[in-house]
Formats: C-alpha cells, structure tokens, sequence
C-alpha cells in the first residue's frame, strides 16, 4: 500500500477520503452505511497498521494476489462485506473488531 502519489496507493486515498467529513470512531455505533466499501473503508481507517496489514495479507494469501489489489477489491464500489473475503483465526480476529466498532 506504500505506492504512488504520496507513497499511498489510489485505492487508499479514495477510502480514507470517504469519511473526511469529520465522522470518528465515536460515531460508529449509530451509523447504517449504504456499502460494504464503505463499511470497509471505516473499519481500515480505524484499525491499527498491525490489523490492517494482517487482513490484505489473509486476503491477498487465500485469493493469490497482492496486498495492493486486495485493497482495492475491498474498497470497490461493488465489495461484499469485508469478512466476505476473510478465513481462519484473522476473520474471527476481525468479526470481534468490526462488532466492537458497530461495523458487523
């Protein structure tokens, strides 16, 4: 994900842009978002760099591609829902986060 302008990727400025309105975790609990790339979105920019990195690496892993179209694939427009994509100890890891955040 350390890649293009800026050393982030396309995909990561379109999903760290989407909630620049000023919505933080504390808001979380009470929002119904439309999309699961949103859903997505919201969960990557919360979680820490460890978490974030042990997704794209699952995902990227059990689909047989890199971290960078992982992340693309899970902030599409068309995305299903992040633990969609997700096996083993990180989608139970990552159910119990998404549920503590009011994401799942």
């Amino acid at each position: 994900m350390r890649n293009g302008v800026g050393g982030v990727t396309a995909s990561a400025r379109k999903c760290y842009n989407v909630f620049d309105s000023g919505l933080g975790p504390h808001r979380l609990r009470t929002m119904n978002l439309a999309t699961h790339a949103q859903q997505n979105c919201l969960f990557f920019r919360n979680a820490d760099v460890k978490t974030r990195e042990a997704v794209l690496a699952n995902i990227a892993d059990h689909y047989g591609i890199t971290r960078s179209e992982a992340h693309a694939e899970i902030t599409d427009p068309g995305a299903e829902h992040l633990l969609d994509y997700l096996t083993g100890p990180v989608r139970t890891a990552t159910s119990a986060l998404m549920q503590k955040h009011g994401l799942a």
